[in-house]
């Protein structure tokens, strides 16, 4: 075991593991696997953490090993729910989904574990789209957040948010909320 001080947020390359962070931009599902199956000499197995993929991201990682990657032969072991990928294994790189430990949404654990320093912020989930991958400008229109599918208390919390950001003419860059949030988080 590599403890890191508790109080300490690493990004940056570890002597042990190598490279914590990856941004992946261009092609990431491919890079994701590439990186993952990677051989590594000082430790044997990788766990790949991700909040709710199982019945989206999960399934594109899948089907690009058994389609598209070849090179290596190896067939991922999945346990499934319905169509739903719950775990999946593939030599020694397990992908796992944290909704089957923290049973909430995303954007409730940093208050259920008392670290709102790093609630995560909203996202334009409907602006995500290739032609925006760069966009570094006004704040997204409203519908790109989708706010129809928010409870009453989230929409309250979303709109004063939008609010004040479209007010102080923040400018907004889709890279950035993609990069950290999501994993400091985890």
């Amino acid at each position: 075991m590599h403890p890191l001080p508790r109080n300490r947020r690493y990004f940056g390359r570890c002597g042990f593991c190598g490279d914590r962070e990856y941004v992946l931009t261009e092609e990431p599902v491919k890079k994701l696997i590439d990186i993952a199956l990677t051989p590594r000499t000082r430790f044997a197995k990788v766990i790949c953490i991700a909040h709710n993929p199982q019945g989206f991201d999960t399934q594109f990682i899948f089907k690009h090993i058994v389609e598209l990657y070849t090179d290596r032969p190896a067939t991922p072991s999945v346990i499934m729910n319905g169509s739903k990928i719950i775990l999946m294994e593939i030599m020694d790189v397990k992908f796992i989904d944290s909704l089957n430990y923290f049973h909430m949404p995303f954007n409730s654990l940093p208050n259920a574990y008392g670290l709102p320093e790093l609630e995560k912020d909203v996202f334009p989930y409907l602006f995500n789209i290739p032609e925006n991958q760069n966009y570094i400008g006004p704040v997204p229109s409203l519908e790109s957040y989708a706010p129809d599918t928010m409870s009453i208390n989230q929409m309250s919390k979303f709109l004063e948010w939008y609010n004040e950001q479209t007010l102080n003419n923040y400018i907004f860059t889709i890279q950035q909320l993609l990069s950290k949030r999501n994993c400091e988080v985890l």
